[in-house]
């Protein structure tokens, strides 16, 4: 695989993309495989919070790793099991299993880590589930409280195909057909489009609060994380 899915703001408005690498092993110190990234691509609506923030890096070459079935969708019956975030702490990489507490139509919560605070270090890295038997990525752990100690906030893939799909090819030239057909800042808001299309601004269904993108507001349940008070709390 060339394409490597994380979240949006670790693709967004950072380095530039020649001092990047994929990196590939157990401790960076120890030694691994480092492939340089030769494209960053965010969604659109990463900006909005855990709803839309994922992004993908194009690798120069095809890593030598088997990839991750994605999950085609997130089912209620989820809720309450344990899911795995996977990510790197300074330079060692590690994991932690936390309940999935909550799910969202486009992302979904994980419970704390009360003993330390370890997924702070895992923002952008793959969040892995076991549905009927088989481990599939189901997430991106995009965002969380001081240390993730009350909740950590993931955006479901599922909920995003078109935009994950239109960079799951083996040429790493990835044609921009808008570009190409002038379809950028033409008037027309183009959602599709291998980049952010200008006259998409503004058009967004998302608010960029969380709570009432997934109907949290008033569900029964204290969200202490929400941008507004909870009744709840």
């Amino acid at each position: 695989p060339r394409t490597v899915l994380t979240a949006g703001h670790c693709v967004a408005g950072g380095p530039l993309v020649q001092n990047l690498s994929f990196f590939i092993g157990a401790d960076v110190d120890a030694g691994g495989e480092a492939i340089p990234i030769v494209a960053l691509h965010p969604h659109p609506d990463h900006s909005l919070g855990a709803s839309s923030n994922i992004g993908v890096a194009i690798l120069a070459q095809p890593a030598p790793v088997h990839a991750i079935e994605f999950a085609s969708r997130v089912p209620e019956e989820l809720v309450g099991a344990d899911v795995r975030l996977i990510g790197y702490r300074s330079t060692t990489k590690q994991h932690v299993d936390l309940p999935l507490t909550k799910l969202g139509e486009r992302s979904f919560r994980v419970s704390g880590d009360e003993g330390g605070g370890e997924c702070e270090t895992l923002l952008g890295g793959p969040v892995i589930a076991s549905i009927e038997g088989k481990e599939v990525m189901v997430g991106v752990t995009s965002d969380g409280d001081h240390f993730c100690r009350a909740e950590a906030l993931s955006t479901r893939i599922d909920a995003h195909p078109d935009f994950i799909n239109r960079f799951e090819l083996d040429d790493i030239n990835i044609p921009d057909d808008c570009e190409e057909l002038g379809w950028y800042g033409d008037g027309f808001c183009d959602d599709f489009c291998l980049m952010p299309d200008p006259d998409c601004d503004g058009e967004s269904e998302e608010t960029g609060d969380i709570c009432a993108d997934n109907n949290w507001y008033g569900d029964g349940e204290c969200d202490l994380f929400c941008p507004q008070p909870d009744p709840d709390c």
